[in-house]
């Protein structure tokens, strides 16, 4: 039996299901595309922490936790980026 986020097998020692990803982390390689957007189109940094935080229980624990530091990642760039161009236009 096969559905859209689990497989479930049978084998001599009976039934066994596995959630997609469920011990994997990482995959984060889009994800910094993804939070640029969602900042650029007006959300904030609290509502993309509490979106991954949702999602935790939809993607797996695992899943959100290699989420945070690329976010905490974005949030920092954007924020030496801003200070950066506040600091030119000082000039």
């Amino acid at each position: 039996m096969r559905t859209a986020s689990t497989r479930c097998w049978s084998g001599p020692t009976g039934t066994a299901c596995r959630s997609s990803g469920a011990g994997a982390g990482g995959n984060t390689e889009q994800l910094v595309g993804h939070l640029n957007r969602a900042l650029a189109n007006g959300l904030s940094e609290t509502e993309l922490v509490e979106a991954i935080t949702h999602l935790a229980f939809y993607a797996g624990w695992p899943k959100a936790m290699s989420a945070i530091p690329v976010a905490r990642r974005v949030f920092a760039e954007r924020h030496a980026a801003a200070s950066g161009a506040g600091a030119d236009q000082a000039d």
